[in-house]
């Protein structure tokens, strides 16, 4: 499971999810170009344009990969745009 957070320039956590992310080989990097970069063995980051992508994403999920995850990410994603120099974690193993 990839752990979710909403961190500050400066590493500050300012946020964190209450669930994590289920990483599926079904996300296709080709249709799914933020998402399909995310892995799950270390930590990736996006900045507020890299969120942007994201969140326009999350409106194509399949349904049979969709779960708790995709709110969650979309609320932290949305919460990291709300601040100057804020990013979203994806905290992998």
């Amino acid at each position: 499971m990839i752990g979710l957070q909403v961190r500050a320039e400066n590493g500050a956590v300012i946020a964190r999810g209450t669930c994590g992310y289920e990483w599926d080989s079904r996300i296709e990097r080709s249709q799914f170009p933020m998402l399909g970069h995310v892995c799950p063995f270390t930590d990736t980051i996006f900045n507020g344009w890299q969120i942007r992508s994201l969140l326009e994403e999350l409106d194509h999920v399949p349904a049979e990969c969709d779960g708790d995850w995709v709110p969650e990410v979309r609320r932290l994603g949305e919460q990291a745009l709300a601040g100057p120099h804020q990013y979203q974690w994806f905290i992998g193993d």
